[in-house]
């Protein structure tokens, strides 16, 4: 039979051939060849075409070769010794740092709010951080003055900005993620900042997402609660494309901190919108006089830094090192960390400390400024020229109030208001005087008061260190794991809304691996051994990644280098005061 099979092609193939047509089997790969090219020039047509599949397939080109070199990397088995992989490591995290940085930079939009959302929250290595967190927080690149200009007159639908505004400043004050403000001059003299959506960002979200939950979807480790933070972060981004909800979150906001009488060491403001000039695209606000809180730092840092003979950034990195020196080891580390960590452990550096330090200083620079001023008038220098130089003092923050007041207002927003700013990085507050000044609500979150009283729960079993009660609440606000471990899920726990990733808490249950660098994905990995997350709530990401900005500013302010912060002891008070005025007490926290 086969034969027959065989030899009739033969002769099919030989009777093609004297008619001058291709045989069977050439035409079906003539045609399987037209197809292939079609569809090729298809694709490539779709992609021109379709924004979105075009970032897409441009997303997976570059970032292969990142996750290429990764992978590459940790086959590697060549390495001398533990510190020799950990600078092969180190080398490795400052070239795809930039190159991601500039990945992220080309695609915009949420790719960029991604990026900041993992900034400073423990979920990159120290050198993505230092990378994405400088541009990203405070540098994206503006869109040109025209395009937004044409958007602002389309959204308010006038003919000339003039119509509206005295002044338009061309230069915009920042760029964020899907949009920049400009500083601007109502008609009747009102200052005002003006927020400005870029076109086409809403577009092209979705497509976006999907592309972010496929890579999630090719790792599986941590790829499920990766996942769960891109639908979080997603589900936030949402409500940003609509500028007159961001304009009615800052409004709830602002009116729900009138209600705090000034309970807080510092006083705090909130910008008021200017609601008839607010549309989706554009967002009109009150200007707040101020200056960034980061810019306070980099300048303090820069000037710590001159004086040690170092640069701002290895300075920087020399005081991290020496804080988890300290932190692992409180007798080693420098004589400066363990001096200040013994300080801290006896409550002797402190809000008031910072106080008289801060009026010694100035004192300090006043009299011999004043010496100066004799000097220069006795000695009549010629032309006026004067023979020393006055100084001015590097202004000291009271980085105790600034924290201790960013705490207790965000757990107002959380256990009182039910609706908060998920998002309160150092590039969105000001500071001004003896007041701050907190920017940006267009990542906010909202909490029944069900989910309020689950939350406060935990907050109390974990501040009052019942591991028993924490894993109970943890559970009971919705967290679980596929193999629902108690030491995986107290774990989490911990590090979520305790003091992060401190090395003291996850050595006592025992999950903190030898070589720990600092990153939680090493943390992870070696928790994904024991088990894997199951279900982490929505509301759970927000609140989590709000703990972790809190605990970041804390670090990038100095604080957690002289005290360890806990977000649990820090809103203890808070959520202790909402459990009681749901009349359930503080013993229904341990029940």
């Amino acid at each position: 039979m086969a034969a027959r099979v065989f030899f009739g092609q033969r002769r099919a193939a030989t009777a093609a051939a004297a008619a001058g047509r291709p045989s069977p089997p050439r035409l079906v790969l003539r045609w399987l060849g037209r197809l292939t090219v079609a569809a090729t020039v298809g694709a490539v047509g779709y992609c021109a075409y379709d924004e979105g599949v075009r970032r897409s397939v441009y997303c997976t080109y570059e970032f292969l070769p990142v996750a290429w070199a990764y992978y590459q990397f940790n086959r590697r088995t060549d390495f001398a010794d533990e510190a020799a992989k950990a600078a092969a490591k180190a080398a490795l995290d400052r070239e795809y740092a930039q190159v991601t940085l500039g990945i992220l930079l080309r695609l915009k939009g949420y790719y960029i709010k991604m990026g900041q959302t993992c900034v400073g929250a423990g979920l990159l290595p120290k050198e993505y951080d230092r990378v994405l967190g400088a541009t990203l927080l405070d540098s994206v690149p503006p869109e040109p003055f025209e395009v937004v200009e044409a958007i602002v007159k389309a959204e308010l639908g006038v003919d000339a900005l003039d119509e509206v505004f005295e002044s338009f400043s061309e230069t915009p004050l920042g760029a964020a993620s899907i949009g920049q403000v400009h500083a601007a001059t109502l008609k009747d003299g009102r200052d005002v900042v003006v927020k400005v959506q870029y076109p086409s960002v809403e577009k092209l979200f979705f497509v976006d997402v999907m592309t972010m939950k496929l890579f999630c979807a090719m790792y599986d480790d941590y790829g499920d609660m990766m996942s769960d933070l891109v639908d979080a972060v997603a589900k936030t981004f949402v409500d940003e494309f609509d500028y007159r909800r961001e304009a009615a979150n800052m409004t709830a906001c602002r009116e729900n901190m009138k209600r705090s009488g000034g309970r807080y060491p510092m006083n705090v403001r909130i910008p008021a919108a200017v609601e008839d000039l607010c549309t989706t695209k554009v967002l009109v606000m009150e200007k707040m006089p101020g200056v960034p809180i980061r810019k306070h730092m980099r300048d303090f840092l820069a000037g710590m830094a001159a004086k040690a003979g170092m640069s701002a950034d290895a300075y920087m990195e020399k005081l991290q090192d020496d804080y988890m020196a300290a932190v692992k080891d409180p007798a080693g580390g420098s004589a400066l960390t363990s001096m200040t960590h013994a300080l801290a452990q006896n409550n002797a550096v402190n809000a008031f400390f910072l106080d008289v330090f801060s009026w010694c200083v100035r004192a300090k620079h006043a009299v011999l400024n004043a010496l100066r001023y004799v000097g220069n008038r006795v000695l009549l220098c010629p032309e006026g020229a004067p023979a020393f130089e006055y100084t001015r003092p590097t202004p000291v923050l009271n980085v105790f109030k600034i924290v201790e007041t960013l705490f207790a207002v965000h757990a107002q927003q959380v256990f009182e208001d039910g609706v908060f700013n998920s998002d309160p990085h150092a590039g969105n507050i000001l500071v001004d005087g003896g007041d701050l000044v907190l920017l940006d609500y267009g990542a906010v979150g909202r909490m029944t008061e069900a989910e309020r009283r689950d939350f406060a729960e935990l907050i109390v079993a974990i501040a009052d260190g019942d591991d028993t009660a924490t894993v109970r609440a943890y559970r009971g606000c919705g967290g679980s794991s596929k193999h629902n471990h108690e030491g995986f899920l107290l774990a989490y726990a911990l590090m979520c809304f305790h003091r992060g990733f401190y090395a003291p808490d996850l050595t006592r249950l025992n999950v903190l691996p030898p070589d720990w660098d600092g990153n939680w994905l090493t943390i992870d990995e070696h928790l994904n051994k024991v088990d894997k997350i199951g279900h982490f709530p929505g509301y759970f990401i927000m609140i989590q990644r709000l703990g972790q900005v809190l605990l970041g500013l804390g670090a990038e302010v100095g604080v957690s280098a002289l005290r360890p912060l806990s977000l649990a002891e820090m809103w203890r008070g808070p959520a202790e005061a909402f459990l009681s005025r749901c009349g359930e007490g503080v013993e229904a926290a341990a029940c």
